[in-house]
């Protein structure tokens, strides 16, 4: 009697540790179905105001500006990195894919979603790594992206996404102020660095025709090439400037309350538009010269290279940039090359350690940001989502291995400005 007591004791908790399985997802789907319908048809959560309208598509521009600015950067990182076979087109794929599917199904879709500068980072690490290994850089970048996606599902499905309560405020805002600082040092770098040091201005050596004094040209260039950088140190500050008095709009004495909020609302659009359109006055036009943003105008939707968008992950696949590899490499090195790197069973395995460094970065990364996207100071009405958030994100990494593009997670500081572009502020005297 006391044996089948145990036994069916042992059942029990059996039983409960089953249920316990997925019971976290379960739960935030619980909480978050029955408002999904008031996510879409309503402004505040209850009403659907003409205010709430302008209030979202001010927000949605600011987002799509402050997310394609950044994307732009890291495509044109990713492409000297990993020697074209990922660029622009990938990134942004996987930045307005992801948030897509984000936005539809996500539980907590003020997070906004993207190709983060360490996921740059670590996609530049993975090109390093299959080139030790001999392995085709795409098919094994689409393993990693599984083998990862499928780790959080499973972190959250087990309930391990509530690690996330142990991190405290100061960690949050800390790990944001580092993104952020990186962000603005960057910046900085890249405005600075030709007037202080000098990086950029020599000349490549390729003379116009009938050029006698190439001394006096070389001296002429590099003043060009300086004031050019002046002209953008100017627009840089200029915008600067002009979008925080817009921003700080709603303190002015000047036209209307509504106006005022608008110019607020707007105000990362509006100064961004205002110092472009005086960068094309022809006397500044001429002296930006040839240093405004290389932007492929002719690629559409199409891969960096001539690919199809699915990749074949199939052990025994083929290098889809094998032509790409050839053509680039010099004539000492392309009869090396001429047969195609070949996907293998162990470079698959081998796939795991680095795709589980991915997980441990979108562990910390994306909950943080969506976090700080949730943050007291904004007083959300709706419930949080973590776990289901973290599976969901699971899925859009498997998917984009898939398709040869780079990963995306909860983007800082893009996700809190996101919540407080939306949110309704009274000022205090």
């Amino acid at each position: 009697r006391v044996l089948g007591m145990e036994a069916e004791g042992e059942k029990k908790g059996r039983r409960r540790r089953c249920s316990a399985v997925g019971k976290d997802v379960a739960a935030d789907l619980n909480g978050r179905i029955p408002l999904y319908k008031s996510d879409w048809l309503t402004t505040d959560g209850r009403h659907c105001r003409r205010s709430g309208v302008f209030k979202i598509a001010s927000a949605s521009l600011f987002s799509y500006i402050s997310s394609i600015l950044p994307a732009i950067v890291i495509g044109n990182i990713l492409d000297d990195q990993t020697d074209g076979q990922l660029g622009l087109p990938e990134v942004l794929i996987s930045t307005g894919g992801m948030g897509v599917v984000w936005a539809l199904v996500g539980g907590q879709p003020l997070c906004i979603i993207g190709v983060t500068m360490p996921v740059a980072i670590f996609t530049s690490v993975c090109y390093k790594l299959a080139e030790a290994l001999d392995a085709p850089f795409l098919p094994w970048l689409g393993w990693v992206c599984i083998f990862s996606g499928l780790m959080h599902i499973a972190l959250a499905i087990f309930g391990a996404v509530h690690f996330v309560n142990k991190t405290t405020a100061f960690s949050c805002e800390i790990f944001g102020f580092f993104i952020s600082v990186t962000y603005i040092w960057d910046a900085l770098v890249a405005l600075l660095d030709p007037i202080i040091t000098g990086k950029d201005l020599d000349f490549d050596g390729t003379y116009p025709p009938g050029t006698n004094d190439t001394v006096a040209y070389d001296e002429l260039y590099k003043t060009q090439q300086r004031g050019s950088a002046f002209t953008n140190l100017a627009l840089a500050g200029g915008t600067y400037v002009l979008c925080m008095a817009f921003h700080r709009a709603q303190r002015w004495r000047l036209f209307t309350p509504g106006v005022r909020v608008l110019l607020a609302d707007y105000a990362a659009a509006l100064s961004l538009g205002v110092l472009t359109a005086l960068s094309y006055i022809p006397v500044v036009d001429d002296a930006i010269g040839d240093k405004r943003l290389d932007v492929p105008d002719d690629n559409g939707l199409n891969p960096s290279f001539d690919r199809s968008w699915p990749v074949d992950l199939s052990a025994g696949a083929e290098d889809p940039a094998a032509e790409l590899i050839v053509e680039s490499a010099s004539n000492a090195t392309a009869a090396a090359l001429e047969e195609p790197l070949v996907l293998e069973a162990w470079q698959i395995a081998a796939s795991i350690l680095p795709a589980l460094m991915l997980t441990a970065l979108f562990f910390f990364d994306h909950n943080v940001s969506s976090k700080l996207a949730q943050d007291p100071k904004f007083h959300l009405q709706k419930p949080s989502a973590y776990h289901w958030d973290f599976s969901v994100l699971g899925l859009e990494v498997l998917l984009v291995g898939l398709f040869g593009v780079p990963p995306g997670n909860g983007l800082i500081p893009q996700a809190p400005l996101h919540t407080r572009a939306l949110a309704t502020v009274e000022l205090q005297e």
